[in-house]
């Protein structure tokens, strides 16, 4: 079995390509930003799909982990699992010009980052692009972001297609692993998967066969 495991594996791409929105987006990060060593984290919102995607993040090397809240205790709550360091609702502005990623999924009725809050924010980032993920509904970003040079938005709707495609690629290959299975099993028997038999009792090396009267 770990021969036919090894040649699924060599064969396929099934360990290949990420199927889920946090997933998505560090690879969308290492993107922009090559590789996540250093980058620094804002999550606003402190919601379960922040956590996912904010631990996604981290386990690629992203570090310095901000997270601010309407309700500060779960904003303290999140940032002491993520290792990070909590930051008042009414101040989470001023540390856009810190990080390289924001993770926003509040719960408010209509947009919290608007184009005039980043123009107003690269200036002092000296060149340094900004990832923005919107995994909010209704969304936290203005799309209109996105036309700001060195600012990159990805909306939850994006990530999710790519995701969703990635899961219907998967599927495509399990079909093809179980293919590859059973072409092996056909080609090589049933016996190609269990241990070889020992010589017989009668047959030791050095011995002749025992006679039967």
């Amino acid at each position: 079995s770990f021969r036919i495991g090894k040649l699924v594996r060599t064969g396929t791409q099934i360990q290949q390509g990420s199927t889920s929105v946090g997933s998505v987006a560090v690879d969308v990060a290492e993107q922009i930003f090559g590789r996540l060593q250093g980058c620094r984290v804002m999550v606003v919102g402190a919601g379960e799909m922040s956590r996912q995607v904010a631990q996604s993040l981290l386990s690629r090397g992203a570090s310095s982990i901000f997270v601010s809240n309407r309700s500060h205790d779960k904003a303290v709550e999140l940032a002491a699992e993520l290792k990070g360091e909590a930051v008042r609702f009414d101040d989470w502005e001023r540390v856009l010009k810190q990080v390289d990623i924001v993770i926003s999924s509040t719960s408010a009725p209509h947009p919290i980052i608007h184009p005039a809050m980043i123009e107003t924010v690269m200036p002092h980032r000296f060149g340094r692009s900004l990832f923005l993920i919107d995994i909010a509904v209704p969304r936290d970003i203005e799309p209109a972001v996105n036309d700001i040079d060195n600012v990159y938005l990805y909306d939850i709707d994006f990530l999710e297609r790519i995701a969703a495609r990635a899961r219907v690629e998967r599927e495509k290959q399990i079909a093809l692993c179980e293919a590859m299975i059973e072409r092996h099993i056909d080609e090589k028997g049933i016996e190609a998967l269990a241990p070889e038999r020992g010589p017989d009792r009668g047959e030791l090396p050095g011995t002749e066969p025992i006679p039967h009267s």
